[in-house]
């Protein structure tokens, strides 16, 4: 399992939060709640295998 962790800001308030990716899953799309406002993140995870 390959873990990587990013810091990415809600586009709802604003708020910054750690995500921990797996990218052993390769490409990935799905939503997760802001941890402050509740509402909705749509995430789309492109893992490019040359870098």
């Amino acid at each position: 399992m390959r873990v990587i962790n990013k810091v990415i800001a809600c586009p709802h308030c604003g708020h910054h939060q750690d995500i921990s990716i797996d990218a052993s899953c390769g490409d990935q799309d799905y939503y997760d709640d802001c941890r402050i406002c509740c509402n909705p993140i749509h995430l789309r995870l492109h893992i490019d295998e040359s870098r």
